[in-house]
Formats: structure tokens, sequence, C-alpha cells
């Protein structure tokens, strides 16, 4: 029965020593397991922490170029504010220049119909002298013909 005992307390105790080597082992896979689920939340817990820091670089560029397009969008509107200026300023200055060259263009009509008439009026004036320098100088030619004409009769008589 003894050895019987022995060889049954053997065997336990090699199934004592193979369930210790399993309980080690897996005690190993755990402390493993524990150790990689920790290097999982770490790497996690940073990839949340860098998410969340490239979430909020994100926003600050995002805040940066709506602030900057709200100045750029206040620097156009002052710029279109500047041109419609300016426009308008074309625009007035366009329609006084066109009131003053209609203006000249009526003064320039009066003006030449004013000469035209003086022309007119010098025109007849110059043909009234030129009939009566004309008739002048025939009845002058008249005279001296006539006194010629005396002259020469009495010297042939």
């Amino acid at each position: 029965r003894l050895p019987r005992a022995e060889a049954a307390l053997q065997e336990m105790q090699g199934e004592r020593d193979v369930c210790l080597e399993d309980k080690r082992k897996s005690d190993e896979a755990q402390q493993s397991l524990v150790r990689s689920l920790e290097l999982i939340q770490q790497q996690h817990e940073q990839s949340d922490v860098s998410s969340r820091q490239e979430k909020q670089e994100q926003e600050a560029q995002f805040m940066r170029e709506r602030n900057f397009s709200s100045q750029q969008i206040v620097e156009l509107q002052g710029e279109v504010t500047t041109c419609r200026d300016a426009t308008t300023r074309v625009q007035t200055l366009l329609e006084e220049a066109r009131q003053r060259g209609e203006e000249e263009k009526r003064a320039s009509v009066v003006a030449l119909e004013k000469l035209r008439n003086e022309a007119a009026l010098a025109k007849q004036h110059w043909m009234v002298e030129a009939a009566k320098a004309k008739e002048h100088t025939k009845r002058e030619h008249d005279k001296l013909h006539a006194n010629l004409v005396d002259s020469t009769k009495s010297l042939l008589e």
C-alpha cells in the first residue's frame, strides 16, 4: 500500500508541479497581458491627448483663419467702399464735363452764328464800299478820259 501511496503521492506531486508550472505560466501570461493592456491604455491616452491637441490646433487654426477671413472681409469692404466712392466721383466729374461740353457747344454755336452774321455784315459793307469805289473810279476814269479827249482836241486845233 505504501508504495502505491507513494506512487500516488508522486503522481499528485507531479500533477501539482504541472499545475504550479501552468499557474506560473498563466501568471506570466496574465502579467504580460496586463503590461500589454497598460501599454495599450497609455497609447490610447497618448492618442487621446494627441487627438485633443490636434483638435485644439485645428480649432485654433480655424479661429485664426476665420479671424483672418473676417479681417480680409473688412478690408475688402473698405476697398469696395473706396471703389464705389471713386466711381461716384468719376460719374460726377463725367456729368459735369458733359454739361460743360454741352454749354460750350451751345456757346460755340452762338459765337459761330454771331461770327457768320458779322461776316455777312462785313461782306455787305465791303461790297457797298467796293461798289462805291468802283463807281468813283469809273467817274474819275470818265473825267480823265473826257479831259484827255478835250486836251487832245485842243492840241489838234
